[in-house]
């Protein structure tokens, strides 16, 4: 049945695309950017983790050069330009995600438009991307591998060594984003042009083969020699890889079960939905192998990029928890979903019945994922039920939260909350160049403190760079800067001295208990420390805490 019935990408005439593709794209991203605003009520606190080291960079220092940035160094800067722009407030990460999120959106009906020929398949896929509401720091894995299939299609209809050349640039943009997002795109897009070159020979093959190589060499040969001339590429790449290794402890070991939990719990559904997008993958790599001889080069070349898009984030997004994973796979989901779909719908022989069934099978696939993304709960935070006034008020309360520096809605976890008179302190306190030694996994607390992180570490969580080379790098680092405290999450004393006891030892050498900060739900408080040696210059307040600025 799916044979590749619909017209062929190149054979379409653009014109007949243009207006509903555009009405339809700008609808979908006005829509997204208004509910990923509106629904925002706190951002996880791993959203801190680039956030807070964008605040480093706007404090004069650099990803590599000044502290360690484990493979990331494009959304480092990301989030320090909106910032920049923005201001240091939260509002300028919410207005970068959502707009990373609305292009997507608007992104994903283009193409998905282009390549089917269908505009409801189009809005499908853009409603089920939506509706899987990924988490905020997990835009680039929807905007990029959007693009990547754009970027795909944009080559394989005219290719060009223009076009070949940009296709290239964003696997570099990509690689810079995240390491591995670079490496999935990169694989797709070769695949691509293996598969559009194929009938012209061996020989045109191999040359735009080599093109693409050398495009992506010379255009990430900057950020390598940046890498070793301050830290060296042997050095960098076994951070990377110990970083690597530590995630693939923390992942699950096997394939989900979801037998035994409620019909209709998310969790339950994120486990049915870990197979289907496998099956997808599965199914169109089948199809494609049976009628690729059918298609035009265009949509041959496209439909191989995606599905070995869809492989690579599978493989690379896929793990616990699942209810989290399931919506950063969700582009090259929807897009191999609307392939197939179109395939079945365009065949005739079948149509009333065929029709129905992909209509009730698409119907159920948006349902699932609004419920792994709990869109539900997001549309009620959104206010989207009470007209345009309440709307508006909606509006007016979110942003002017977000611009607030410690409003209680916004944070992101108890113990930063409770940290607020600190925050205060280390403000009035402490000169402007001061840093925190921040353990455990608390990425939100040097940005609440408006205060970098000391040793070039923004966290010792989970084995992390726990080599004693490690650990000794840090304290070096840390010993020429200002670092009158630190930070101990609750629960995290163990931890600390089992993982990093070189750092636990300079803890105890060199700082004092300042405060213990209880927070509901841990059987252990957290821990201010003070260094001992620095001579204070007064006292904050009835803490009578010492200040030394």
């Amino acid at each position: 049945m799916i044979a590749g019935t619909h017209r062929p990408l190149a054979e379409r005439s653009q014109q007949d695309l243009l207006w509903p593709t555009i009405l339809v794209g700008v609808a979908a991203a006005a829509a997204t950017f208004a509910l990923r605003i509106l629904a925002l009520v706190g951002f996880p606190n791993d959203e801190f983790v680039s956030l807070t080291r964008g605040a480093q960079v706007l404090l004069g220092e650099w990803p590599v050069r000044d502290f360690v940035e484990p493979g990331a160094p494009l959304t480092t800067l990301t989030a320090a330009a909106a910032q920049a722009i923005g201001g240091r407030t939260l509002l300028a990460e919410a207005v970068l995600v959502a707009a990373a999120f609305a292009i997507a959106a608007g992104l994903t009906v283009a193409v998905v438009r282009a390549w089917t020929g269908s505009l409801a398949l189009a809005a499908w896929a853009a409603a089920t991307e939506v509706a899987a509401f990924p988490r905020p720091y997990g835009y680039p894995k929807v905007l990029l591998y959007i693009a990547a299939a754009a970027a795909i299609g944009f080559y394989a209809v005219h290719p060009t060594r223009r076009r070949l050349v940009a296709l290239a640039a964003l696997v570099v943009i990509a690689l810079l984003f995240r390491h591995d997002h670079g490496v999935y795109i990169g694989a797709a897009a070769l695949t691509s042009i293996v598969v559009v070159h194929a009938a012209d020979g061996a020989r045109a093959t191999a040359r735009a083969f080599l093109t693409y190589a050398a495009a992506v060499m010379v255009l990430v040969a900057p950020y390598v020699l940046y890498v070793q001339a301050f830290e060296g590429i042997r050095a960098y790449l076994a951070t990377g890889m110990a970083v690597s290794r530590v995630e693939a402890a923390r992942t699950y070991q096997g394939w989900p079960d979801p037998s035994g939990l409620p019909l209709g719990d998310p969790d339950q559904l994120a486990a049915v939905l870990f197979y289907v997008f496998w099956a997808l993958a599965a199914g169109a790599a089948a199809v494609w192998l049976r009628t690729a001889r059918r298609r035009s080069p265009a949509d041959a070349a496209i439909g191989a990029g995606v599905v070995v898009l869809a492989l690579c984030a599978n493989a690379g997004f896929l793990r616990d928890p699942m209810d989290a994973r399931i919506p950063d796979a969700i582009v090259p989901a929807v897009l191999l979903a609307a392939w197939l779909a179109a395939g079945v719908l365009n065949h005739r022989p079948w149509h009333v019945l065929a029709s129905a069934a992909v209509i009730v099978v698409l119907a159920l696939g948006t349902v699932s994922a609004a419920r792994v993304g709990r869109f539900g709960e997001q549309v009620n935070r959104a206010r989207l039920g009470d007209g345009v006034e309440g709307i508006a008020r909606r509006t007016r309360s979110v942003t002017a939260e977000l611009r607030q520096r410690y409003a209680e809605r916004q944070m992101p976890t108890d113990f930063a909350y409770a940290l607020v008179p600190f925050y205060q302190y280390v403000q009035v306190c402490t000169p402007p160049h001061a840093r925190l030694l921040v353990t455990g996994f608390a990425p939100e607390v040097p940005y609440y403190a408006r205060r970098g992180f000391a040793g070039g570490m923004l966290m010792l969580y989970g084995g992390f760079d726990a080599t004693p080379r490690d650990q000794r790098r840090m304290l070096e680092r840390a010993e020429r800067q200002l670092v009158p405290f630190a930070v101990v999450p609750p629960d995290r004393s163990a931890e600390l001295n089992r993982l990093y006891p070189e750092v636990a030892a300079y803890l105890q050498q060199h700082y004092r208990l300042l405060t213990d900060v209880p927070v509901e739900g841990f059987s252990e408080p957290g821990h201010v420390y003070v260094r001992t040696d620095l001579q204070p210059r007064g006292t904050f307040g009835p803490s009578a805490w010492p200040c030394f600025r």
